[in-house]
């Protein structure tokens, strides 16, 4: 009989203190192992009476999820064993340049339309939430790694500010990112009367006429 019901290894497919996985096999007759998952590695695949100490490991987790398996053995007699293999996945590593972006009313952030720089570890997605349809990402998913993201933002004509929300997701993490847009084009203008000439191009005191607006 097997002494440990479940096996359980990290991502790199060793045990947390970095050793293979362990359980020992007693049999008094002959015994194989029928059956494995391909990503498991096992030091025997049968013997003769006896004890054994059976050293289990895999193969690195390269999936976002976690994994089970089964080691089968049977006995010459028929009489089946089972040992569970979990393995644990590599935990998502992902980041995002900024959570926060303003814009203004024609949608551009200092200027131009704002850049949103992505990392992670995993297959990614960026979703634009379903009421923030006037978000246009220049990509909605990608491979692991790194890429540059440009947020084409439609002007507002709402003449309201609004807020949408983008979700960047890999595996089962996510990061929330929030894209407001002001809805006036000038946030103020600075006036005084001012008297013109009549030619309409200077003041009545001789001045240039100016109009400063921030």
């Amino acid at each position: 009989s097997a002494s440990e019901a479940d096996i359980e290894l990290q991502a790199n497919g060793l045990s947390s203190d970095g050793q293979p996985g362990e359980f020992s096999l007693g049999a008094n007759e002959s015994w194989t192992v029928t059956d494995k998952p391909e990503w498991v590695s096992i030091n025997h695949i049968g013997g003769d009476r006896g004890r054994f100490t059976m050293y289990v490991t895999a193969t690195q987790n390269p999936t976002a999820d976690d994994r089970r398996g089964y080691i089968e053995l049977e006995l010459a007699n028929g009489k089946p064993e089972q040992v569970s293999v979990f393995q644990h996945h590599v935990a998502e590593a992902l980041s995002v340049s900024k959570t926060s972006i303003s814009a203004d009313i024609l949608g551009r952030e200092s200027g131009a339309a704002p850049l949103l720089k992505v990392k992670s570890n995993y297959a990614w997605t960026l979703t634009p939430a379903q009421d923030a349809s006037w978000i246009k990402p220049s990509l909605t998913e990608g491979e692991a790694g790194e890429a540059d993201i440009t947020l084409n933002i439609e002007a507002n004509d709402t003449k309201a500010p609004r807020t949408g929300m983008l979700t960047f997701a890999s595996g089962h993490k996510s990061i929330e990112i929030t894209v407001s847009q002001d809805a006036t084009a000038f946030t103020s203008v600075s006036t005084s009367t001012i008297s013109f000439s009549k030619a309409g191009d200077v003041t009545d005191k001789g001045d240039r006429a100016e109009l400063t607006f921030h």
